[in-house]
């Protein structure tokens, strides 16, 4: 969706792609897609904002005593750390709720402590799968843009809205892209 409403975004992340793909008669390929940088910074932010999951649960393994302050989380405590909450932190990304790829540089990212970003989860338990889906992801969105211009449809509510039946993945009124093959 946002690319859809952001052409300038869109039309970057397609010259990355063409560029990327020329000296292979413009196929994408696993070797070439590791080389699209900005296309790696699309898929981040879109992750950023629209995280698969609200929250990582863990269980307590001992006794924790929080650094700088008089609380211990006792053993056995099950711990929600809130993914979307640390995702659209003020402290860590300004404007939060504005789409920006930009923020996934790498002079941004060494601007910010080194586990705000984590929609896979983080350290030993994160998700087994986020290599394979994020080559998947953007396989797809490679090919998308490459093959088709996205404008947004008259029929989809922006800013987008949770679904309050179903806040962690659908927005209401569902997504209305417009496809034109190039």
């Amino acid at each position: 969706m946002e690319l859809a409403l952001k052409t300038d975004i869109q039309n970057k992340l397609r010259e990355e792609i063409n560029e990327k793909t020329k000296n292979n008669n413009g196929e994408i390929t696993y070797d070439n897609l590791h080389e699209m940088t900005y296309l790696n910074q699309v898929v981040n932010e879109t992750l950023r904002m629209y995280t698969p999951g609200f929250a990582n649960i863990r269980k307590a393994s001992n006794d924790y005593k929080i650094p700088n302050s008089k609380h211990i989380i006792p053993k056995d405590s099950i711990v929600w750390i809130p993914t979307v909450g640390f995702h659209y932190d003020e402290r860590y990304w300004k404007n939060p709720q504005i789409f920006d790829p930009d923020r996934f540089t790498p002079e941004e990212i060494a601007k910010r402590p080194a586990h705000i970003f984590f929609p896979f989860g983080d350290g030993q338990r994160n998700c087994i799968g986020m290599r394979f889906g994020l080559l998947n992801v953007k396989f797809g969105v490679a090919t998308v843009i490459k093959n088709f211009k996205l404008t947004i449809d008259s029929r989809t509510i922006y800013p987008a809205k949770l679904n309050p039946k179903n806040p962690s993945i659908e927005m209401f009124g569902g997504y209305w892209i417009k496809c034109e093959k190039i």
